[in-house]
């Protein structure tokens, strides 16, 4: 499972069974969390891969 969280709430802005690159992922989301509008970068945003 590949999560990405938003440092800003903690929302779960990205949730996936396979792995993608997170630029990849933030790129979609136009760089900005959908709940909170806070700006997401690649060194800021919280990816996390966790074992099946």
């Amino acid at each position: 499972m590949f999560r990405v969280r938003c440092p800003a709430c903690g929302e779960i802005v990205y949730e996936s069974e396979e792995d993608r690159p997170l630029r990849l992922v933030l790129r979609a989301l136009g760089y900005s969390c959908p709940r909170c509008g806070a700006r997401l970068s690649p060194s800021e945003a919280r990816a996390r891969v966790i074992p099946a």
